[in-house]
């Protein structure tokens, strides 16, 4: 199982300064500050973009890899556009680790009304609307999002905190000590109403909607010859997928031992979330094949264990 602790803090500017700021990411309000007179000359926007500690990430490298490129964007809390050019500018890294630098043809600038810095990766140019940026599990690209509210000329640093729009998926088999199979594995798949392929992300306030394809299968790439009492051997990559919050937990894992299909269904009482990897755990027993444990991992914070889902063994 592959398992990778990566913390990064990037800087973002259209040259090489860097600047330091506190603020921390602020709760989305309908509030919209307009001075009684407006500041002509605008000024550069600065900005730096923190990821929390990382792990079971798409980003492998100590941050972003060489010449990845975000989105940025300034608006306002009802989608209303900030102003010609501030609205999905490329910013570009250069260099990869503590060395890294992000780049952009063009500043993104704000005035004295304030407004929201928004950031969204991978970029795409054809996200011309921040609160409506199609999502997609078919290339498990790990989509993030991050905002600052109440940036202003006078208040023009954001320091932005990207989250994690999607849930993880990963599977691991083993076997008891006392089971004498060896089998093989492959076809493997889950399905549930709670979790679908695409979606809209709304990066502004860090909600999904529009959820398709729900309870289709998502299938994992990984065949299996052999199983042993380690299921750190036999773990899947992640995949990810769109979690419906208004749904529980009712999911269904199939795959095929050998030509043989086997399907078991996990009924619990708990809803996937965004930013969270959910680890099943299938145990081979002698007579018996069980879901042994579903881990919940917070994949924004080092991976950090938050607890599980038990079904019926």
């Amino acid at each position: 199982m592959k398992i990778l602790y990566v913390t990064t803090f990037l800087v973002l500017s259209t040259g090489l300064f860097f600047t330091a700021c506190s603020n921390d990411e602020d709760t989305i309000s309908d509030e919209i500050v307009i001075p009684d007179e407006e500041v002509v000359e605008p000024v550069p926007l600065q900005i730096s973009v923190s990821i929390a500690e990382l792990t079971r990430s798409f980003i492998t490298e100590s941050g972003f890899k060489d010449n990845t490129s975000i989105g940025v964007s300034m608006m306002y809390v009802n989608g209303e556009d900030y102003g010609e050019g501030n609205k999905n500018q490329k910013y570009t890294s250069v260099g990869i680790g503590t060395n890294q630098v992000w780049k952009s043809a063009a500043d993104v600038k704000v005035s004295s009304r304030s407004g929201y810095a928004v950031a969204c990766y991978p970029y795409s140019e054809k996200n011309n609307d921040f609160t409506a940026i199609p999502i997609d599990n078919k290339d498990c690209v790990d989509y993030m999002y991050g905002s600052v509210a109440h940036v202003n000329r006078d208040k023009p640093q954001a320091c932005l905190v990207m989250r994690h729009a999607m849930a993880g998926i990963m599977v691991r088999f083993s076997k008891t000590e006392n089971y004498a199979g060896d089998e093989s594995i492959s076809n493997i798949r889950v399905s549930s109403k709670a979790l679908g392929k695409k979606a809209v992300l709304n990066a502004l306030k860090g909600t999904i909607s529009n959820i398709e394809n729900l309870n289709a299968a998502l299938n994992f790439e990984e065949t299996f010859t052999s199983i042993t009492t380690n299921p750190e051997e036999t773990t899947t990559e992640m995949i990810t997928a769109v979690p419906n919050i208004n749904e529980k937990v009712d999911m269904t894992l199939s795959f095929q031992i050998g030509q043989a299909e086997n399907s078991i269904d996990i009924v619990e009482n708990v809803a996937f979330a965004m930013g969270k990897i959910y680890v099943i755990d299938v145990e081979f027993r002698p007579g018996k094949l069980v879901v042994s444990n579903v881990s919940i991992y917070d994949w924004e914070n080092n991976g950090n264990y938050e607890g599980f889902i038990r079904p019926e063994n």
